[in-house]
Protein backbone atom coordinates (compact mmCIF):
# COMPACT_ATOMS: atom_id res chain seq x y z
CA UNK A 1 0.00 0.00 0.00
CA UNK A 2 2.91 2.36 0.61
CA UNK A 3 5.88 0.87 -1.21
CA UNK A 4 4.13 0.39 -4.58
CA UNK A 5 3.15 4.02 -5.11
CA UNK A 6 6.46 5.10 -3.63
CA UNK A 7 8.36 3.01 -6.17
CA UNK A 8 6.25 4.57 -8.95
CA UNK A 9 7.21 8.06 -7.73
CA UNK A 10 10.87 7.11 -7.71
CA UNK A 11 10.57 5.79 -11.28
CA UNK A 12 9.05 9.10 -12.45
CA UNK A 13 11.74 11.01 -14.35
CA UNK A 14 10.07 14.35 -13.59
CA UNK A 15 10.77 14.06 -9.84
CA UNK A 16 13.55 16.43 -8.77
CA UNK A 17 16.71 15.09 -7.18
CA UNK A 18 15.90 16.78 -3.87
CA UNK A 19 12.51 15.08 -3.76
CA UNK A 20 14.04 11.81 -4.95
CA UNK A 21 16.47 11.88 -1.99
CA UNK A 22 13.60 12.39 0.45
CA UNK A 23 11.58 9.65 -1.23
CA UNK A 24 14.52 7.25 -0.87
CA UNK A 25 14.57 8.00 2.86
CA UNK A 26 10.83 7.30 3.04
CA UNK A 27 11.37 4.08 1.08
CA UNK A 28 14.10 2.87 3.45
CA UNK A 29 11.96 3.67 6.48
CA UNK A 30 8.88 1.99 4.97
CA UNK A 31 10.89 -1.16 4.24
CA UNK A 32 12.27 -1.13 7.77
CA UNK A 33 8.77 -0.71 9.17
CA UNK A 34 7.60 -3.64 7.04
CA UNK A 35 10.44 -5.78 8.41
CA UNK A 36 9.56 -4.79 11.97
CA UNK A 37 5.87 -5.61 11.47
CA UNK A 38 6.81 -8.96 9.96
CA UNK A 39 9.15 -9.60 12.89
CA UNK A 40 6.36 -8.83 15.35
CA UNK A 41 4.09 -11.27 13.54
CA UNK A 42 6.87 -13.86 13.68
CA UNK A 43 7.28 -13.18 17.39
CA UNK A 44 3.56 -13.83 17.91
CA UNK A 45 3.84 -17.07 15.94
CA UNK A 46 6.86 -18.06 18.02
CA UNK A 47 4.97 -17.45 21.27
CA UNK A 48 2.01 -19.45 19.94
CA UNK A 49 4.31 -22.38 19.10
CA UNK A 50 3.67 -22.06 15.36
CA UNK A 51 7.26 -21.13 14.54
CA UNK A 52 10.74 -22.09 15.73
CA UNK A 53 13.51 -19.64 16.62
CA UNK A 54 16.75 -19.53 14.65
CA UNK A 55 19.63 -18.97 17.08
CA UNK A 56 23.08 -17.71 16.04
CA UNK A 57 26.16 -17.07 18.13
CA UNK A 58 26.40 -13.29 18.40
CA UNK A 59 28.36 -10.55 20.11
CA UNK A 60 25.38 -9.01 21.86
CA UNK A 61 26.98 -5.63 22.51
CA UNK A 62 28.20 -5.23 18.94
CA UNK A 63 24.89 -6.41 17.44
CA UNK A 64 22.80 -4.14 19.67
CA UNK A 65 25.07 -1.17 18.93
CA UNK A 66 24.70 -1.83 15.20
CA UNK A 67 20.91 -1.94 15.52
CA UNK A 68 20.86 1.28 17.52
CA UNK A 69 23.04 3.02 14.94
CA UNK A 70 20.28 2.60 12.34
CA UNK A 71 18.36 5.34 14.12
CA UNK A 72 21.28 7.70 14.74
CA UNK A 73 20.85 10.09 11.77
CA UNK A 74 17.10 10.53 12.27
CA UNK A 75 17.50 11.13 16.00
CA UNK A 76 20.44 13.53 15.72
CA UNK A 77 18.71 15.38 12.88
CA UNK A 78 15.96 16.29 15.34
CA UNK A 79 18.55 17.82 17.68
CA UNK A 80 18.53 15.04 20.26
CA UNK A 81 21.83 13.83 21.68
CA UNK A 82 22.13 10.11 20.96
CA UNK A 83 24.51 7.80 22.80
CA UNK A 84 24.76 4.05 22.96
CA UNK A 85 26.52 2.95 26.13
CA UNK A 86 27.45 -0.67 26.59
CA UNK A 87 28.70 -1.69 29.99
CA UNK A 88 30.09 -4.94 31.21
CA UNK A 89 31.97 -7.70 29.56
CA UNK A 90 31.13 -8.46 25.94
CA UNK A 91 30.85 -12.09 25.01
CA UNK A 92 29.21 -14.36 22.53
CA UNK A 93 25.64 -15.43 23.23
CA UNK A 94 23.07 -17.40 21.25
CA UNK A 95 20.12 -15.26 20.10
CA UNK A 96 17.57 -15.18 17.33
CA UNK A 97 18.73 -11.94 15.73
CA UNK A 98 15.39 -11.11 14.15
CA UNK A 99 13.59 -11.55 17.45
CA UNK A 100 16.23 -9.51 19.31
CA UNK A 101 15.63 -6.61 16.92
CA UNK A 102 11.97 -6.27 17.99
CA UNK A 103 12.24 -7.44 21.58
CA UNK A 104 11.12 -4.87 24.15
CA UNK A 105 13.69 -6.36 26.53
CA UNK A 106 16.62 -5.14 24.42
CA UNK A 107 16.14 -1.52 25.44
CA UNK A 108 15.84 0.34 28.66
CA UNK A 109 15.07 3.93 29.60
Amino acid sequence: MILGPLDECLDDASVSQAHRNRLHLVQRNARRLLRLVNSLLDFSRLEAGKMAASFKETSLQRYTTDLASLFRSAIEKSGVKYEVIMEGRDGLVWIDRDMWEVSPRCSSL
